[in-house]
C-alpha cells in the first residue's frame, strides 16, 4: 500500500537528474534535480532518526514557503513521525498552544523572528527537545544555542550523511516501516470561538486523494506550477503531494507581493490558488484596460463579447459547430487581444484551479472568455483538501464540481453537506467530543456547509451553516452570496455582511489601495485612512453596493455601509491563511462601527 514516504521516494528516484523544483537565487531561477532533493531528504531523515525522532513523534514546522519546508516534512514522514505545520503569522501564544497541545518533540523554523517566538514560549513546552534552524534564512549561526538543543539544519544533514555511510539501508528501512494507517499530519484549523482543533490525517487519507486526482486531471512531467500558499494549510500541502504523484515540477514563489512577476517568469501551465489571487488578477486586467485609450477599450470589450459567445460552444466541446462568422471573429480576438492578456499569467496556462473559498461566477466567466479555464473545487482540512472538483472536461461554473473518485456526497435534511470516503480524517487530536460531533451516523462527516446537488451531480455551496444570517423578521440570508456581488467592483478588496437578528443588513468594506487611489484621482493621499474618507472612493463603493442590491431580494439588500481604514489581514487576525474572512474576528474588531450604523435612522 502507498504511503507518502514511498510516494516521494519513488517519484524523486524516477525524476533523477531532471529538474524537480526551482528557486530564485540572486535574481535568477535555478533548477534543483530529483537526485539533489532525495539526497537532502535522506540525510535529514537519518539526522532526525539520530535525534530520537520515531514513529508517532510530532515535528512542528514554522517557516515560509521554501524547499526546506518540504524537506523537513518528507524527512519527518519517512521516520514514521507526524508533521505539525504552524502558520508564520501566528503570535507566540498560538505557537505555544500548538507546540504544547501536540507535544511536539522538535520544531524546524527559518527566520530570526520565528526563532524568537519559540524561545519565548519554549519553557511552557516541556516535550520540545530540539529546535532546528534552517540555514541562510537570516539567523546568525554563531547565535544558535547548541547547549539548549538548537541545531542548524545543515548540522542535522551532516550527521545523517555519516549515519547513511555506516548503514546505507537505514533510510529505505525507515520508509518501508511506515503504514498507510499511520498518522501523517496534524493540521490545526483556525479557531473562531475557541482554540484551534488538530485534524488528524493518515498517509492513507492523503494518498487516496492523490490517486483520485490522477483520474480527474490530465497533468504530468511537462506541467509546472508555483507554490505560494502557506504549507501549513492543507490546500497547498495536498496540492504538492498530488503534484508529486503526477510527476509535475514546481517553483517556490519569491513572495506573494511579486507573484504575478513570478508567473510571467516561470510561465506555469497549471496553477492552484485561492480566489483572492484570481480576483486581484481580474481587477488588474480591468484596471489596465480602463487606463488604455478609447480605441483599445472598445477593442477589448468587443473581444470579450466574442469570447463569451464562443465560450458557450467551448463549454460543450462544440467549437467546430460555432457559426463561421463567430469563429473568424474569435480568431481575430485571439490574435489581437487574448494572447497578449494571457501573457499576464505567463502565456502557457492550460487551466487554473480555485479552492478554499467561493469565487465569483463573473470572474470565472471573464477568464474563460479570455481563453483561461478556472476550475473550482471544494474540500476541507478534514477531507484532505479536495472532495469535489470541476474537471477541465466536465465543469459547471457556479458549482464546485462532482465528487472525486471514491468520495460520496449527500445533503442532510437541514441542507448541510455530508462527506464520506477514504480522504476523510480520523478525528480531532485529543478531542473526542469534537470528533463525535463532527460525524453523523454511518461515518458521514458534517462539513458545516450548506449546499445542493443538481440533476447532473454537481455540488453547489451556498454558505456556511453557522454563517447564515437570520434577520429579525426570520428571513435567512447567505452572506457569501451578497459579499460576492459587492466584490464584483475592483475597488472592493474584502466585504463583511452583518445582520443576524437585525432588521436590515449592513456592510464593512475594505478597499484595494491601488484601485482607490485611481478612483480618488490626482493628488489623493495613498494611506488607507485618507482614501476611506475620500468622497470619490465612498461614491464608488456606494455604487458597488447599489449594483449588488439590484440583483438581490429586498431582505438581502445592504442598507448601510462603512469603509474600514485598513485592510483585513492575517496579522490583524481578520483573515485566514487562505485569505478568507474570519467573521467573528471582524465583528469583534469593528463592533462599534457596526453598532453606529444601526443607531442611525433606519432606511426605508
Amino acid at each position: 500500500m502507498l504511503t507518502l514516504p514511498r510516494l516521494v521516494n519513488e517519484r524523486l528516484r524516477a525524476i533523477g537528474d531532471s529538474d524537480f523544483f526551482y528557486t530564485k537565487e540572486a535574481g535568477k531561477w535555478v533548477g534543483h534535480s530529483g537526485t539533489e532533493a532525495l539526497t537532502r531528504v535522506r540525510a535529514a531523515t537519518a539526522g532526525l532518526h539520530d535525534l530520537g525522532i520515531g514513529r508517532g513523534d510530532r515535528v512542528a514546522i514554522l517557516a515560509d514557503v521554501r524547499p526546506e519546508w518540504g524537506e523537513m516534512d518528507f524527512a519527518t514522514l519517512a521516520n514514521g513521525a507526524v508533521t505539525v505545520g504552524i502558520y508564520t503569522t501566528m503570535p507566540p501564544s498560538q505557537v505555544r498552544y500548538i507546540l504544547s497541545h501536540s507535544e511536539a518533540k522538535a520544531i524546524a523554523l527559518d527566520r530570526p523572528e520565528q526563532l524568537e517566538k519559540v524561545r519565548e514560549v519554549r519553557v511552557e513546552c516541556p516535550a520540545l527537545a530540539t529546535v532546528i534552524v534552517m540555514d541562510g534564512c537570516g539567523v546568525d549561526p554563531a547565535k544558535v544555542r547548541r547547549d539548549a538543543g538548537e541545531r542548524l539544519l545543515s548540522e542535522i544533514e551532516a550527521t545523517g550523511r555519516r549515519l547513511l555511510e555506516l548503514d546505507p539501508k537505514l533510510y529505505d528501512g525507515l520508509v518501508e516501516a511506515v503504514r498507510p494507517e499511520d498518522l501523517a499530519t496534524i493540521i490545526y484549523t483556525s479557531g473562531t470561538t475557541g482554540p484551534p482543533k488538530g485534524a488528524m490525517l493518515t498517509h492513507g487519507n492523503i494518498c487516496s486523494v492523490a490517486r483520485a486526482m490522477k483520474s480527474v486531471v490530465d497533468i504530468g512531467p511537462e506541467d509546472i506550477s508555483i507554490a505560494f500558499l502557506p504549507l501549513a494549510h492543507s490546500l497547498q500541502r495536498v496540492a504538492g503531494y498530488v503534484g508529486i504523484s503526477l510527476g509535475t515540477r514546481g517553483a517556490y514563489a519569491t513572495s506573494i507581493e511579486t507573484l504575478l512577476d513570478d508567473f510571467r517568469e516561470i510561465r506555469p501551465t497549471v496553477q492552484p490558488s485561492v480566489p483572492r489571487i484570481w480576483e486581484k488578477a481580474y481587477a488588474r486586467i480591468r484596471e489596465r484596460v480602463a487606463q488604455s485609450s478609447a480605441i483599445r477599450r472598445s477593442l477589448f470589450e468587443w473581444a470579450l463579447g466574442v469570447g463569451r459567445d464562443f465560450g458557450e460552444y467551448r463549454k460543450r466541446g462544440a467549437e467546430r459547430f460555432a457559426p463561421p462568422g463567430l469563429r473568424l471573429k474569435h480568431a481575430a480576438a485571439e490574435r489581437l487581444v487574448f494572447r497578449r492578456i494571457r501573457e499576464f499569467l505567463g502565456g502557457r496556462i492550460r487551466f487554473l484551479t480555485s479552492g478554499g473559498a467561493p469565487i465569483s461566477t463573473e470572474v470565472l466567466e471573464f477568464f474563460y472568455a479570455l481563453g483561461i479555464l478556472i476550475t473550482e473545487g471544494y474540500g476541507l482540512t478534514e477531507t484532505a483538501a479536495p472532495a469535489t472538483f470541476n474537471r477541465p472536461d466536465d465543469f459547471r461554473f457556479g458549482t464546485v464540481g462532482k465528487p472525486i473518485p471514491g468520495t460520496e456526497i449527500r445533503i442532510a435534511e437541514d441542507g448541510e453537506v455530508l462527506i464520506r470516503g477514504p480522504g476523510v480524517f480520523l478525528g480531532y487530536y485529543k478531542d473526542e467530543a469534537a470528533t463525535r460531533e463532527a460525524f453523523a451516523d454511518g461515518g458521514w462527516f458534517k462539513t458545516g456547509d450548506i449546499g445542493e446537488i443538481d440533476a447532473d451531480g454537481f455540488l453547489r455551496i451556498t454558505d456556511r451553516k453557522k454563517n447564515l444570517i437570520v434577520t429579525a423578521t426570520g428571513k435567512k440570508v447567505a452572506p457569501a452570496n451578497v459579499e460576492a456581488l459587492v466584490k464584483r467592483c475592483p475597488i472592493v478588496s474584502q466585504v463583511y455582511i452583518h445582520g443576524d437578528n437585525r432588521s436590515f443588513l449592513v456592510a464593512l468594506v475594505a478597499i484595494d489601495r491601488e484601485e482607490a487611489v485611481r478612483a480618488a484621482g490626482a493628488g489623493a493621499l495613498p494611506d488607507l485612512r485618507s482614501l476611506a474618507e475620500n468622497a470619490d472612493v465612498v461614491r464608488a463603493v456606494a455604487e458597488a453596493i447599489e449594483a449588488a442590491n439590484r440583483d438581490l431580494a429586498r431582505y438581502e439588500q445592504v442598507k448601510k455601509f462603512r469603509i474600514v481604514p485598513e485592510e483585513f489581514s492575517q496579522e490583524q487576525g481578520t483573515l485566514t491563511p487562505t485569505l478568507k474572512i474570519k467573521r467573528k474576528a471582524v465583528e469583534a474588531r469593528y463592533q462599534a462601527l457596526i453598532e453606529a450604523m444601526y443607531e442611525e435612522r433606519v432606511p426605508v
